[in-house]
């Protein structure tokens, strides 16, 4: 009976241990969790100055069409 617990105790000790990686280390479900929690902000700041970068680049092609224009008079 002794000998069961032991035995039980040490596979649960396995486990526990082959679960560790899993879980906690590098590549694990922890990390990955973090890293796409990362990637979604980086997706909205990127969609940010998406946006600025077309407003910017408008209102540069309106300088140039309005120099354009103001050559042609």
């Amino acid at each position: 009976m002794k000998l069961v617990k032991i035995a039980t105790y040490a596979l649960l000790g396995i486990l526990a241990l082959l679960q560790y990686p899993l879980w906690i280390g590098s590549g694990g479900v922890i990390t990955i969790w973090r890293l796409n929690r990362e990637i979604a902000v980086q997706e909205q700041e990127n969609a940010r100055l998406k946006d600025r970068n077309q407003a910017i680049e408008a209102d540069v092609n309106d300088l140039k069409q309005g120099l354009a224009a103001i050559e042609e008079r």
